[in-house]
């Protein structure tokens, strides 16, 4: 079941411009484990947001986890980068191939992001690539920084490093190591509502229902 288009057949814009990379290596404990294989309607968790980044027009690459995955997928996979921990590795990772494949950044997304919009990833990556900013999030809810579902600039690779080599990284603390600042909703033409629905995540067998039932 591919859904990853090459480089070459996506339309122009500032979404090719940009990497999506999509986290797969997380231990999912809270779901019982491989949540990217779950089904959702008859497909892998991880499709969704695969899906999502190829109608925006970007390359997509699965990061991290079951390298088997992205065969299956028809798309393309990157090992965690060595030497650091958690989903600071997988940033690190998509942050150096878009680099070599001379991209001006990174969308970091999430396995377990179903609802992921293309609006939102073209959107973001217009704002992220006309911008002098190294990190850019989307707060849902209001006040709350995401850092998946963030734009990561090319040329952050130096700061979100050495963050990621900090004691015990998390996201939010490469996000502030990198320089990185809250963007409005609204600047992108979508309302924290919209926000809110892309960016779910399924951590529960009940979060996986209850976006069943979202999907109808």
């Amino acid at each position: 079941m591919p859904v990853n288009r090459p480089d070459g057949d996506s339309p122009d814009g500032p979404a090719t411009a940009v990497l999506a990379a999509i986290l797969c290596g997380g231990r999912s404990r809270r779901f019982g484990g491989g949540k990217e294989r779950a089904p959702l309607r008859g497909r892998p968790l991880v499709s969704y947001p695969l899906a999502a980044a190829a109608d925006a027009g970007m390359h997509a690459v699965l990061v991290g986890g079951d390298p088997g995955l992205a065969v299956e997928l028809g798309a393309a996979h990157l090992p965690d980068a060595p030497g650091l921990s958690g989903p600071a590795a997988g940033l690190v990772a998509a942050l150096r191939h878009a680099a070599t494949l001379g991209r001006d950044g990174v969308i970091l997304l999430g396995a377990d992001m179903p609802l992921v919009s293309a609006s939102l990833l073209t959107g973001l990556a217009a704002r992220g690539v006309s911008s002098a900013t190294p990190a850019l999030a989307l707060e849902s809810p209001p006040g709350r920084l995401q850092p998946l579902g963030a734009f990561y600039a090319t040329t952050s690779l130096g700061a979100v490093t050495l963050a990621a080599r900090g004691p015990r990284p998390s996201l939010h603390s490469v996000f502030r190591g990198a320089g990185g600042v809250a963007v409005d909703p609204g600047a992108l033409d979508l309302s924290s509502a919209d926000v809110a629905i892309a960016l779910t995540n399924v951590n529960t067998a009940a979060d996986l229902a209850m976006v069943e039932e979202q999907l109808g």
